[in-house]
């Protein structure tokens, strides 16, 4: 036991020692808005190249995207994966306005040796007119567990009428839960109920996943979401 509290120690000593310096966005600005820029240069770039992506038939979606890249230590992107998507238009419009950045970034550090590190940018498309995304994300929320627990009665039932209605029940409540976290990214409640939805269907890989990124919010940021002001935000409005 004493080797290993000693273990820790250093092990913690070590931790406290390193210097970590996440990568950073360096393109060149004007000096009358580098003041202004919020929250962050990069996600003031992308607000002013990003424009809302044309879509056939006139239906636009909205939500917000989140994609997740790798800024290497020669500086540029690289696996990109969307994190939060809302639809396969807008993510792939930030995707490619991220990749335009290629060669912009300074380069993330460890104890001053450059090393490839991830970064994770968040883009709100919005559409003036609808209902916020806090409404439309706490309308798919409670229409999901309405959902889930009219599956879950179906579940008592032996029939195989009653089986296949609850299969089609817990297939809803995903579909509805993943429309909340289009307006509202890693809200812990939600992702509960996907953890307990994946249960009830046996699917036991997904399940975990949720688990995990359940109690890797709620253990950094408590039982709330982490507020958009506080994410590298950047906002895009239909028709501006």
């Amino acid at each position: 036991m004493a080797v290993s509290l000693l273990a820790q120690e250093e092990q913690s000593r070590q931790l406290k020692e390193t210097k970590v310096e996440p990568p950073r966005f360096n393109k060149p600005m004007e000096e009358e808005k580098v003041e202004v820029i919020k929250p962050s240069p990069i996600c003031y770039y992308m607000q002013e190249e990003l424009e809302y992506p044309e879509v056939a038939g006139g239906y636009y979606n909205e939500g917000i995207v989140g994609v997740e890249f790798t800024v290497e230590p020669d500086g540029s992107l690289s696996a990109f994966m969307v994190t939060n998507p809302v639809s396969p238009e807008l993510d792939q419009a930030v995707i490619s306005c991220l990749r335009e950045t290629n060669g912009m970034w300074i380069p993330g550090k460890v104890n001053g040796q450059y090393m490839a590190m991830q970064k994770v940018v968040y883009v709100k498309f919005d559409i003036p007119g609808n209902p916020s995304h806090a409404e439309m994300a706490t309308h798919f929320y409670k229409s999901g567990t309405d959902l889930y627990h009219r599956a879950l009665a179906w579940t008592e039932e032996n029939s195989l009428h009653a089986q296949r209605k609850a299969k089609r029940g817990f297939n809803r409540t995903l579909n509805t839960l993943a429309q909340a976290l289009k307006y509202s990214p890693d809200e812990p409640s939600v992702i509960f109920w996907q953890a307990a939805t994946y249960d009830q269907q046996g699917n036991e890989a997904m399940k975990n996943q949720k688990i995990e990124k359940y109690l890797e919010i709620i253990n950094t940021t408590g039982y709330e979401r982490v507020p958009e002001e506080e994410l590298e935000l950047a906002v895009v409005i239909k028709g501006k």
